[in-house]
């Protein structure tokens, strides 16, 4: 099963593309906060046909397209969603919706401690979600929210594995508020996984099926 994975939901415009057999094929990824570069719009359909052309793969050949509908960016998430909800519907190709901070937990299978994943939101508060680990799966223990961050330690009682956007934004002061508790991973994995998310929206795929395609929308926010 080959997959087109996007994640906009924050700084990082990042396509690739995932087959079930082979692992990843292709990954690109823009960092638009470098050099004020340009928005996701006008890098995204460029790095979809980057990694095809390169792969030697066409769209029609794709069988699932896994999206990062978030919470994060409000600009990115409108680019990810519109542009391959577009695809999807041009191909009659399933869509198969990624939470941003489910994502997140991913990266952290066999986990024997809580993980809480992190993205910013705006008035320096985050949105957070916590996960744990049982077998090979990461479970969603619905314990999430919004909260400010100079308060974010008084939801984290024992030794949680704290990831994401919001960790990079704010360390200084969620390491300062934390430290007994805190355990900070290293750089490259406070940020959504092609791959992962490719392999999580298989299981998804297998499990559940898929979302209709005009149900898929942008989740700027999380919803309590």
């Amino acid at each position: 099963m080959k997959v087109l994975s996007v994640d906009t939901s924050t700084h990082i415009c990042r396509a690739g593309i995932f087959d079930s057999e082979n692992g990843i094929i292709a990954e690109l990824s823009v960092n638009l906060t470098f050099k004020n570069q340009k928005r996701h719009t006008e890098y995204l359909i460029h790095l979809i046909d980057t990694i095809l052309d390169k792969s030697l793969l066409s769209l029609e050949e794709i069988d699932i397209f896994a999206l990062v509908v978030g919470p994060g960016s409000y600009t990115g998430l409108r680019a990810g969603v519109s542009t391959i909800k577009g695809l999807a519907f041009a191909l009659d190709k399933p869509i198969v919706p990624i939470n941003t901070l489910e994502a997140l937990g991913w990266n952290f299978p066999y986990s024997s401690v809580p993980i809480c994943a992190t993205i910013g939101a705006k008035k320096n508060e985050i949105h957070y979600g916590f996960y744990r680990c049982v077998g090979q799966d990461i479970i969603d223990t619905g314990v999430k929210g919004l909260y400010k961050i100079e308060n974010f330690h008084e939801i984290i009682r024992e030794k949680t594995i704290i990831v994401g956007d919001a960790v990079l934004l704010y360390l200084d002061i969620v390491k300062e508020n934390i430290s007994d508790y805190g355990i900070f991973p290293r750089h490259n994995l406070h940020y959504i996984s092609i791959s992962t998310v490719s392999t999580f929206a298989i299981s998804i795929f297998k499990r559940y099926g898929f979302i209709d395609g005009a149900l898929v929308v942008p989740r700027y926010s999380l919803v309590i």
